[in-house]
C-alpha cells in the first residue's frame, strides 16, 4: 500500500510537467500594451491636465485673492459642474465673491481647459 508522502510525490513529478515550460507570451503582451498605454496616453494627458490645473489656479488667484485650497475647490466645483459653481456652493462657500468675479473665474478655467478631452480615465479623480 502506498502512503500519502509516496502519493504526492507522483502526483507532483505530473504536475511539474505543466508549469515547467509555462507559456506567458499572452501575459507578457497584455503587460507591455498596458505599459505602452500609460505611457503614450495616460501620462500625457495627465501632465496636461496638471498644467492646465495649475494655468487655471494661477489666474484665479491672480483675479481673487483666497488660499490655493479654496482655489483649487473652486475650480473643481465649475469643472464638475459644466463650467459654474452650483448655486448650492456658490451661496455655502464662495458667498464672499461678486458674479461678476464668478464670471471672470468661469471664463478663467473655460479657457485653460477649453480643447482638453475628457474621455478615458478623468484626471481630476486622481487630485
Amino acid at each position: 500500500m502506498k502512503g500519502i508522502s509516496d502519493i504526492l510525490s507522483s502526483n507532483m513529478k505530473h504536475t511539474a510537467e505543466l508549469y515547467r515550460y509555462y507559456d506567458c507570451t499572452a501575459e507578457a503582451e497584455f503587460l507591455y500594451a498596458c505599459v505602452q498605454r500609460t505611457v503614450e496616453y495616460d501620462l500625457p494627458h495627465q501632465l496636461d491636465y496638471l498644467r492646465r490645473h495649475d494655468e487655471a489656479r494661477r489666474k484665479i488667484m491672480e483675479t481673487v485673492e483666497m488660499p490655493y485650497r479654496l482655489a483649487d475647490d473652486l475650480l473643481l466645483f465649475i469643472r464638475q459642474n459644466n463650467g459654474t459653481p452650483s448655486k448650492k456652493r456658490r451661496q455655502r462657500e464662495f458667498e464672499a465673491l461678486t458674479d461678476d468675479e464668478v464670471e471672470r473665474i468661469e471664463r478663467v478655467v473655460q479657457d485653460a481647459f477649453d480643447g482638453l478631452s475628457d474621455t478615458g480615465d478623468s484626471a481630476e479623480s486622481s487630485n
